[in-house]
């Protein structure tokens, strides 16, 4: 304050308080460190765009995917875009942004120059101000390719795998650790004759399949609490169309920690199999009943001329049983009781594979037990080896 002689009496001020100014201008500060450095470190890089759709910022995540994200400031997201996405993902996305509506993890794939996809995906929130007006957008990208190749490469093994199960003769099922069925192949359908979906829930052992030996299903369902493996265990199941003879293999499942998860394994109708062996086990019962029946003695013997097996009948009428024979050469054994000519042609037969018919040796030794000689007449017929048949000629 100045008097009338201009000279200065005092003053007058005025003060204002500024510290929450400054606090909120700290606080501003802090927020926008703390965005740059999530925006540094996010795996995503994020993008904005003004009210005419032309990009005014980038993170420096983007680098990873353009070199000199500075040359695309001021121009239009979607012109930019257009460059190298693909023309349908790029409609997709103009369809949303004309709108002015949000979307969240929209695929956009990207062709390179070297012709390489790179494939991304990108989410978008729509700005709008205090008085509703629309401002622009923010929002994120991120290079999602070695996760499609995954995708690819899961839904092909998958296809892989259901054509296989949908080709085998087999089918498959998947128990869990309650050795529930969770899962079976189409094929059950078409060899059981039971929908895959009437399995679900069940377990094995309820019911147990009319028919089935208890002492099987309890070998079983003990492997299951020891969660062991088992393989080709046949199981028979009875129905109104007969036996249905089934052969189950299975192995246990356990997760990275160990955890037992259930068991994978696959059934197939052994019963024709069965049938066969069954009916092969008759006809040699049959074969070896008529063999020691007859008279004759019959014998085989392999490509090289060995004996493979003989019948109890060589017991009546030499010295040795059977066993002795087996693994022997028959020609050898025959050059000291047969009659040179004869030992030539039966080696000419043999050499040639041709069969003969009653050939008699003439003069045969050490034949009878008795020692005494006896002509000995013999036809046989190759197949592998040789089959035939030997039996004392008439005198």
């Amino acid at each position: 304050m100045f008097e009338a002689g201009r000279a200065v009496v005092g003053y007058v001020c005025v003060g204002r308080e500024v510290s929450g100014r400054r606090r909120l201008e700290q606080a501003l500060e802090a927020s926008q460190r703390r965005f740059r450095d999530f925006a540094e470190m996010a795996s995503d890089w994020l993008w904005e765009t003004d009210a005419e759709g032309r990009y005014v910022w980038f993170s420096d995540r983007v680098r990873e995917l353009v070199t000199t994200p500075e040359q695309y400031f001021g121009k239009q997201r979607l012109e930019v875009l257009a460059q190298d996405a693909l023309p349908e993902d790029l409609a997709v996305l103009r369809g949303l942004q004309e709108a002015r509506a949000p979307w969240r993890d929209v695929d956009l794939r990207r062709r390179q120059p070297d012709g390489e996809v790179v494939h991304t995906q990108t989410s978008g929130m729509p700005i709008f101000d205090e008085a509703g007006r629309f401002r622009g957008y923010r929002g994120i990208g991120r290079v999602v390719t070695a996760q499609k190749r995954l995708e690819l490469a899961l839904r092909e093994s998958e296809q892989r795998f259901k054509d296989f199960a949908e080709a085998s003769t087999d089918w498959l099922w998947e128990t869990d650790e309650q050795h529930r069925y969770t899962w079976f192949s189409e094929n059950v359908r078409r060899v059981v004759g039971v929908a895959p979906e009437w399995h679900y829930g069940k377990r094995r052992r309820d019911p147990q399949p009319p028919g089935a030996d208890p002492a099987i299903m309890q070998r079983l369902i003990d492997c299951e609490e020891a969660r062991k493996p088992w393989r080709n265990v046949l199981i028979v199941r009875r129905g109104p169309d007969g036996d249905r003879w089934v052969r189950f293999s299975a192995i246990p499942v356990f997760d990275q920690q160990g955890r037992f998860k259930g068991y994978r394994g696959s059934g197939s109708d052994a019963t024709e199999q069965v049938r066969l062996q069954q009916a092969l086990h008759h006809s040699e019962e049959r074969f070896r009943d008529f063999a020691h029946a007859c008279t004759d003695w019959l014998w085989e013997t392999d490509e090289s001329d060995r004996f493979v097996w003989v019948s109890e009948g060589i017991s009546e009428v030499r010295n040795s049983g059977p066993d002795w024979y087996v693994g022997r050469n028959r020609l050898e054994l025959m050059r000291d009781e047969i009659a040179p000519e004869i030992h030539v042609e039966l080696r000419r037969l043999w050499l040639a594979r041709e069969p003969w018919c009653d050939l008699v040796s003439r003069q045969p030794s050490r034949v009878a037990r008795s020692g005494s000689a006896r002509p000995v007449c013999r036809s046989t017929m190759p197949t592998a080896g040789f089959w035939a048949i030997a039996a004392p000629a008439p005198t």
